[in-house]
């Protein structure tokens, strides 16, 4: 850490305490984040860090998820190099309730797309960030959200019981604060509507001093639980032993508390808030199976105007960053082949059709480390690949497939 030269202290989290950092040799600026109260003797033990392999394998690929710079292990400690940013949600939302005046809701639109951006991207790579919140949505010079601390991540695939208290309070989906062990993705979904709900109506969604609070402040905005719709859910609250409504009435309906709070504070009635609040009213189920996905909330009319910022299609998308995080995860094993019939343009790799020149040409010789990555979503595309492959000697088993 010599290269670097403290400016001010950030803060502390459960997992670490992050500073502000000065590069001796340019100048730039870092966030450095030491993890406290664990010595790291290898590197192996390093990589296995939930963050450290999370933000490892989501790479630099969503420019709405914090770039990772450097990962240090020095006299047994770890450091976590990240890029900079000096503002945050939080803040930026303090700062407009201090002022009395609403978010204008195309600012609300772009920040609500570049999260559920981040978030499905993070979903698809097989990640769900388990604390999401104001605090932890970075904001750029350019006012773009950059998701933060991946200290609570968890892996979609990774086998349940999980730990039964996670994420901020006020964030924290109806599963979450029913102590659930088993839940996925949806609570990420949750919390992001929380989060588009305070900027609506800058203030949390959901305060609470306690479990019965949480959940009667819950069912007060979108109703109460119903045994027929989310079972699970009837059962976790049998099983806590808390009495709460039966009777599915809003004390504090979502619609017309967001709605007034955002006019209170000179916001303007238009179709784009009520497409928002259409949103939001989808993302906030209590069955986890009910939400969206953040793919399908993109979609939504409300962030219509943004779907354009990205110009390749999801199952693209997919198969690049699983292949380049694989590359990355065995540098010296792997050789990326993939083809494609999208513009070479938008590809890192890119061969268009396959041909048995290009085969020839470009695949490596069959050994017994080599693995051929292989995809193309056109079918035709990854028959004409196999083909060639067999008549070159490469084993199917060496062959994976998307």
């Amino acid at each position: 850490m010599d290269a670097y030269q403290v400016v001010r202290h950030l803060g502390k989290g459960a997992f670490g305490e992050v500073t502000e950092v000065k590069e001796k040799a340019n100048g730039s600026r870092f966030a450095v984040k030491v993890i406290r109260d664990k010595r790291y003797e290898t590197w192996e033990e390093c990589l296995k860090l939930r963050e450290v392999r999370s933000l490892m394998k989501l790479g630099s690929n969503n420019s709405n998820i914090v770039g990772l710079h450097k990962v240090i292990r020095e006299n047994k400690r770890l450091y976590l190099v990240f890029d900079y940013h000096p503002s945050n949600l939080y803040r930026s939302i303090k700062n407009q309730k201090q002022n009395n005046k609403a978010f204008s809701i195309e600012k609300i639109a772009r920040w609500s797309f570049e999260l559920l951006d981040a978030l499905s991207y993070m979903h698809r790579m097989g990640f769900f960030h388990r604390d999401i919140k104001p605090e932890n949505l970075l904001l750029d010079e350019n006012e773009s959200i950059k998701v933060c601390d991946f200290g609570l991540a968890r892996e979609v695939r990774s086998c349940p019981p999980y730990t039964e208290y996670v994420s901020t309070k006020w964030y924290r989906a109806p599963e979450l604060v029913l102590r659930a062990n088993k839940y996925n993705s949806p609570v990420d979904i949750w919390a992001a509507a929380c989060v588009i709900a305070e900027l609506l109506s800058l203030t949390p969604l959901f305060p609470a001093k306690d479990t019965m609070d949480h959940l009667l402040v819950i069912t007060g905005t979108i109703g109460s639980i119903q045994a027929a719709s989310w079972p699970y859910g009837n059962s976790l609250v049998l099983k806590s032993g808390l009495k709460l409504p039966k009777k599915n009435v809003s004390e504090r309906p979502l619609r017309t508390f967001l709605q007034k709070c955002f006019l209170s504070y000179q916001g303007q009635n238009s179709t784009s808030l009520e497409q928002c609040l259409e949103l939001l009213s989808d993302m906030l189920h209590w069955n986890p199976a009910s939400r969206p996905s953040a793919k399908s909330c993109k979609q939504h009319p409300f962030l219509s105007s943004f779907t354009s910022l990205s110009n390749q299609s999801e199952d693209d998308i997919l198969v690049r960053d699983v292949l380049e995080a694989r590359q990355k995860e065995h540098p010296g094993r792997f050789k990326i082949w993939y083809t494609v019939d999208r513009p070479k343009e938008s590809w890192k790799y890119s061969s268009g059709f396959v041909t048995d020149e290009m085969i020839k040409a470009h695949m490596p010789a069959p050994g017994p480390d080599t693995v051929i990555l292989m995809c193309g979503p056109p079918p035709m595309i990854k028959f004409a690949c196999k083909q060639n492959l067999d008549k070159l000697g490469y084993d199917k088993s060496d062959q994976i497939e998307f």
